[in-house]
């Protein structure tokens, strides 16, 4: 099986009646009725960029990190929507322009684009919700493009902090972080030494866990 092409439905394919964070309560059982869950083996392409925006996705389980030009962007979390952006008008035919690939094995849901796009204009609380994802992703992608001159510690303190609950409940690598902040892996392997040995950071099994984000707060100002 190749695992970078591979998604699996999950038996039955029905989503979940617990919403995957307390923010979608409201608005979860309106989403599940039109909704399929999807289950993505780990490195499993979600979409490509350029291919057509047939759907619109929120993640309930596991993380996946959205890349274009092999620069990750932003890695997604359970609640976190991908897709709905594009949904200018109910006919228009858009392209995704970032990748989404898991990191590890996750579930999300799946709307069709219409469907996505017909909620959002009946449903004012679905709406709002999905303004808000857009409104965020951008405000973070933001942020990452005001700190692009900064220097490259000062760089990765910054994606630590942003990151800290992502970096305790899943492996991001070496190689993700040098991704996210332009830099080599070599020189996030060095910086995180440095860190480890001021003891800003410490690691229980592969995880990263920040032990003085202080510290890492003053390098981002």
């Amino acid at each position: 099986m190749n695992t970078l092409n591979t998604i699996v439905l999950t038996e039955g394919s029905q989503p979940p009646k617990k919403p995957p964070t307390e923010e979608l309560s409201q608005i979860w059982k309106s989403l599940i009725k039109f909704g399929t869950k999807l289950k993505l083996e780990r490195k499993c392409y979600l979409f490509r960029a350029g291919e057509h925006n047939k759907h619109v996705y929120i993640s309930l389980s596991g993380y996946l990190m959205l890349t274009k030009n092999k620069t990750l962007l932003d890695i997604v979390e359970p609640g976190q929507s991908l897709g709905a952006a594009l949904l200018n008008s109910g006919n228009s035919i858009q392209t995704y322009p970032v990748s989404a690939m898991s990191i590890d094995q996750s579930e999300v849901l799946q709307l069709s684009a219409e469907v996505a796009f017909d909620l959002m204009n009946s449903n004012p609380f679905i709406n709002e919700y999905f303004i808000r994802q857009f409104k965020d992703r951008m405000s973070y992608l933001q942020l990452c493009r005001s700190i692009e001159s900064l220097p490259v510690t000062n760089r990765i303190a910054f994606f630590l902090l942003q990151k800290k609950s992502l970096l305790e409940n899943t492996t991001i690598t070496r190689k993700m972080i040098a991704q996210a902040v332009n830099t080599t892996q070599e020189t996030v392997i060095r910086t995180l030494a440095n860190f480890e040995r001021k003891k800003i950071i410490e690691y229980v099994g592969r995880k990263i866990i920040l032990i003085d984000s202080s510290h890492l707060e003053k390098l981002c100002l």
